[in-house]
């Protein structure tokens, strides 16, 4: 709700191009596979290009330790870390 009242304020005032929200949580980012989050993590990001992503609950993108089985989702972390460190989406906003 406060992710969409502020795209929407943002996009009004002119520093968004729009006020698309794109509201994503840990299965929407993360693969099961090796090589299967960055695609999906990058199609997410591709699609709130102008506007907000929101990843509800960003926390669980970080593995706890107990587990034993492989867990991809800080690659999902360094591939949202990657885009917007490179300035490619100069509009994204990451909203927790």
């Amino acid at each position: 709700m406060v992710a969409r009242i502020l795209g929407r304020l943002l996009h009004v005032v002119g520093v968004l191009p729009t006020d698309k929200v794109i509201e994503v949580q840990r299965t929407d980012l993360v693969g099961e596979f090796v090589s299967h989050t960055g695609p999906k993590t990058r199609r997410r990001i591709a699609e709130a290009e102008g506007g907000i992503l929101s990843v509800d609950e960003a926390y669980q993108l970080i593995p706890s330790q107990k587990e034993e089985e492989k867990d991809y989702g800080i690659e999902a972390l360094e591939e949202i870390m990657s885009v917007m460190d490179s300035g490619k989406f100069s509009h994204m906003w990451w909203l927790k």
